[in-house]
């Protein structure tokens, strides 16, 4: 995530931002440069994990399967 040419920091934690009404992350797949829009409610992450650090763990399904293998 990157904004103004640097990383998008400070960032609020996943629980604050889901507590600020704020639904869904636009998101782009690091393995395929692919956008989607991911809930944040499902986030399997802690609710004390900062939006920034959401960064290294997305991937899209296909590149997901691919990068386990």
């Amino acid at each position: 995530m990157l904004g103004f040419e640097g990383p998008a920091q400070p960032s609020p934690v996943l629980g604050d931002a889901l507590n600020a009404g704020y639904r869904y992350l636009e998101a782009k797949c690091l393995g395929c440069d692919t956008h989607q829009t991911v809930a944040l409610d499902i986030v399997r992450r802690p609710k004390i994990t900062p939006i920034h650090e959401l960064e290294r763990y997305m991937r899209c399904a296909q590149c997901s399967v691919r990068g386990s293998r």
